[in-house]
């Protein structure tokens, strides 16, 4: 038998260990324990602040770098302490505001600027329910959804207000048609947004409780679809986020269960994925870049209360062997570029190209994409095609 080099074989090792599961320890959060945090993503780079802890409320920020994998100290979030914070970024900027302490509500909003490090205020809120809601963010506005109020139960909200960056200016759009929640969690895929699960009162039943129902929001129409259920039973406060065409939700309350599932909105559909490989939770933060999840933070009850620091990278391991074919019958070239993308794929539908910042710069109905405006660098370019999987791919101009 040859001799193998020793780095060699811890490589081999850990790709094998990589392949039996979908979740991956990351580096702990470097700051105190919390729950109800906010956060958003800019590029590769995620940014996580404000939560509690025994009612005890923070405004610091913390930039993960997903590339790098470490934490870096930020300048801390505008406006009061506070809890169960809305977070969402737009056009290279984040947001946080809204949320609460333990006695008050707010309704301000906070603009950062990760070039300058710097937080300015932005707008106020014109709903009444900013405790717990849910976001989600569709070309280039951000739409925050349902929440509660400091008293919470028979208080939660079914409403819909859109943020748009220019003007900074609120509206509001039509409500989910059920009950009101808050607790649910928000992701989008492509150009739809979604919300799931969450907990509130039922007017049928006279009661509060925690709900299974997902429904899809079409920005375009201003119209709510209800969707197939989260498979599990009832429950609020998960974990959910998107990677390229699946939404992806699971842990929550009042088992703090670990488990995990995708949803598949072509086919309106759920599969089950490896399950979280930490405590189960609520009251974390989840959020994701190009196509990886990340999960972290939160508490537990067991014997005591137990707030957590440790955070989890995911990348789906599950997907059939028919889907990943699928998503590879597509053929980009030449990459890097010159001024023009070629694309070869079946069922092709449309392309768009975004900076490393999220912002839309074109869509394009052709196979073939002049990008002859845009400066060097590196953009991402997502393609949609009929009953297939959503392509998302780094693509350079040189």
């Amino acid at each position: 038998m040859k001799n193998i080099p020793l780095y060699i074989m811890i490589v081999g090792l850990l790709c094998v260990s990589n392949a039996q599961n979908s979740w991956q320890p990351i580096s702990n959060f470097p700051s105190v324990a919390r729950s109800w945090p906010a956060s958003f993503t800019i590029g590769e780079k995620a940014y996580v602040g404000t939560g509690g802890q025994s009612f005890i409320y923070n405004n610091d920020l913390w930039e993960y770098d997903t590339v790098t994998g470490i934490w870096t100290q930020k300048a801390n979030v505008g406006g009061p302490l506070r809890g169960g914070a809305a977070g969402f970024s737009i056009n290279g900027k984040g947001y946080m505001g809204l949320g609460r302490n333990s006695t008050q509500l707010y309704y301000d909003l906070w603009e950062y600027d990760p070039i300058l490090n710097t937080w300015s205020f932005n707008s106020f809120f014109p709903g009444s329910n900013v405790d717990k809601s849910a976001t989600f963010v569709v070309q280039n506005k951000a739409y925050v959804v349902a929440g509660g109020t400091a008293t919470n139960i028979g208080t939660e909200s079914n409403n819909l207000w859109e943020f748009n960056p220019s003007g900074n200016t609120w509206s509001q759009k039509t409500s989910i048609p059920s009950t009101g929640r808050n607790r649910a969690v928000g992701f989008e895929i492509f150009d739809k947004g979604y919300i799931a699960c969450g907990y509130g009162f039922d007017s049928s039943t006279s009661s509060s409780q925690s709900t299974n129902e997902v429904w899809e929001y079409d920005a375009i129409l201003d119209t709510w679809t209800q969707k197939a259920n989260y498979p599990g039973s009832g429950r609020s406060d998960c974990a959910g986020f998107s990677i390229g065409n699946y939404g992806y939700v699971g842990m929550g309350r009042f088992m703090y269960t670990t488990e995990f599932w995708r949803f598949d909105p072509l086919n309106d559909s759920w599969t089950q994925v490896d399950q979280f490989i930490g405590s189960g939770r609520i009251a974390g933060v989840s959020f994701s870049t190009t196509d990886k999840g990340f999960v972290g933070l939160g508490y537990t009850v067991t014997t005591q209360l137990i707030e957590f620091t440790d955070f989890y990278q995911f990348q789906d391991q599950t997907l059939s062997e028919q889907s990943i074919n699928a998503t590879n019958n597509i053929s980009i070239y030449p990459n890097p570029f010159d001024n023009e993308l070629i694309i070869e794929t079946s069922s092709f539908k449309n392309a768009a190209v975004y900076n490393l910042s999220g912002k839309l710069l074109g869509l394009f109905q052709s196979e073939t994409i002049d990008l002859s405006h845009l400066n060097l660098g590196v953009y991402i370019l997502k393609v949609e095609r009929e009953n297939l999987p959503l392509i998302v791919k780094k693509i350079i101009k040189r």
